[in-house]
């Protein structure tokens, strides 16, 4: 799992320390990070909003198509991927949550590891940030066995070390190691161990001062009670209930019968909500700090969108698009036609009279019929009702 952080982190964190060479304040460089890779991401929110008017487009020939084969699945699942290859795309709204969520995880190790991406301890001295966590576990060690009274071979005094050992290697260690620095009761004794080591301790102590923005440590994970880290898990969640909300709105505006279709799926958008809540709570206060912005200026994408590409604009763009594809399809199209004395030849939709291409549909659709009724059987030929399925020149 450490290896997923520090994949999706090693690039970012470059993006960020140039945030903070600007800045020389995390929070601030937060901020600016979060407008970056927002602006990149706005093409594919356009983009998203451009599929939901797309769908709408497709949505009164799916509802058909699903009460027809509503007791065939097979064929539903055949016709609904004819519907894809004319432009019907359902997953195309998918792609900015899953680069959201690869986005956090980087973010993630970003925040975990300030002295590797903000204040790059190993360009002081190599190996200076195993140093320093190895200088913060032997403290916290030491204070541990005095305040307990326990000798340093006993088995408590042992399963604490290996403890300690594990929490230092994993993710957190270097947020573990500022936090012991940070302790009143570890700092002069944290100095003096690191005295030889001059670079690094200025880099902590930078560390230290910058790490904090309007009175909340960013490497403090947030807590209930009556301190400005309350303030994070608290926008967090009010955020995303507004973005949650907003997103509900637009849809509903941009394709109503895709909404109603996904009528089923709006639980997903009040689990986003709680699940802000719980990272808020369960990471640094970094982390929902840079998820409570993203929410700010994801909440101001969507009302600039939905201002400029209006749903009755994206509808319209939409419908043009989809026409100028059937059209250069079928224009485009080459089809093999058979006269009457037997003879076949190929031919271009475009180069068809209107008789002709009446005939190419009638066989086709005999040729559709028979197949159906040999895969399928009487059902599968046409609707439960009786009726048959004519054809159509696009939507």
């Amino acid at each position: 799992m450490t290896f997923i952080y520090t994949l999706f982190g090693t690039p970012l964190g470059y993006v960020m320390w140039a945030c903070y060479l600007v800045t020389k304040n995390i929070g601030l460089a937060i901020v600016i990070f979060t407008v970056i890779i927002r602006a990149a991401m706005f093409p594919l929110g356009l983009k998203q909003q451009k599929n939901m008017a797309m769908t709408q487009l497709f949505a009164p020939k799916l509802k058909e198509l699903q009460t027809k084969y509503r007791n065939n699945r097979q064929k539903l699942a055949e016709e609904t991927a004819k519907l894809q290859r004319e432009g019907y795309n359902p997953m195309g709204g998918c792609l900015p949550m899953v680069l959201t969520l690869v986005i956090l995880f980087g973010v993630l190790d970003v925040v975990y590891k300030p002295m590797t991406y903000f204040e790059r301890f190993e360009d002081v001295e190599k190996g200076s940030i195993q140093y320093v966590k190895d200088a913060a576990k032997d403290i916290e060690f030491r204070h541990y066995l005095a305040e307990n009274g326990l000798e340093e071979g006993s088995d408590e005094a042992k399963n604490r070390e290996k403890t300690l050992s594990t929490q230092y290697s994993s993710l957190q260690g270097e947020i573990k190691a500022i936090g012991v620095y940070r302790n009143k009761d570890y700092t002069e004794e944290f100095e003096e161990r690191l005295k030889e080591k001059e670079g690094v301790l200025e880099r902590l102590k930078s560390l230290d001062e910058k790490i904090v923005f309007a009175g909340i440590d960013f490497s403090e994970v947030p807590y209930v009670g009556f301190a400005p880290i309350i303030l994070i898990p608290v926008l967090s969640f009010l955020l995303s209930v507004v973005q949650t909300v907003l997103t509900m709105y637009i849809q509903k505006r941009t394709s109503p019968e895709a909404a109603q279709q996904m009528g089923g799926m709006k639980v997903m958008f009040y689990i986003m909500p709680l699940f802000s809540l719980f990272i808020a709570f369960q990471f640094p206060a970094g982390v929902g700090f840079y998820w409570s912005v993203s929410y700010v200026l994801g909440i101001a994408q969507s009302v600039l969108i939905f201002k400029i590409w209006s749903p009755e604009k994206l509808k319209a763009e939409a419908m043009a698009a989809l026409e100028k594809r059937n059209a250069g399809y079928k224009a485009g199209s080459v089809v093999v036609i058979e006269k009457d004395d037997g003879e076949k030849r190929s031919k271009r939709m475009s180069d068809m009279s209107s008789s002709e291409r009446k005939e190419y549909y009638r066989k086709k659709l005999e040729e559709a019929r028979k197949a159906d009724l040999e895969k399928y059987g009487e059902v599968g030929a046409g609707s439960p009702d009786g009726e048959t399925e004519q054809p159509d020149d696009g939507y």
